[in-house]
């Protein structure tokens, strides 16, 4: 059987990775990574243990802040976005 699944595109991107590193004293968990993800797209993280894959998501919620690299979301870039506070 032959699935070809279309989801609509738009060419407003909701969240936008531009080069991205973070580390952790001397290891790196997100090295270099860009990716676009626009309205309609359904994304899926896949990896090992190690990956990368929760410091990732940690950045997009504000948790985590990147090294180096810029992230944007529904066209707020994360200088703009106030970072996540600890309620402790």
């Amino acid at each position: 059987m032959n699935l070809n699944i279309k989801s609509p595109k738009s060419e407003e991107n909701l969240i936008e990775v531009q080069n991205v590193t973070k580390r952790f004293k001397n290891t790196i968990a997100v090295d270099d990574l860009s990716l676009q993800i626009h309205k309609g797209e359904f994304v899926a993280l896949l990896g090992p243990n190690g990956a990368g894959k929760t410091t990732l998501i940690e950045m997009l919620e504000g948790i985590q802040r990147p090294d180096s690299g810029s992230i944007s979301i529904l066209g707020s870039t994360w200088k703009k976005m106030k970072p996540f506070s600890d309620p402790k």
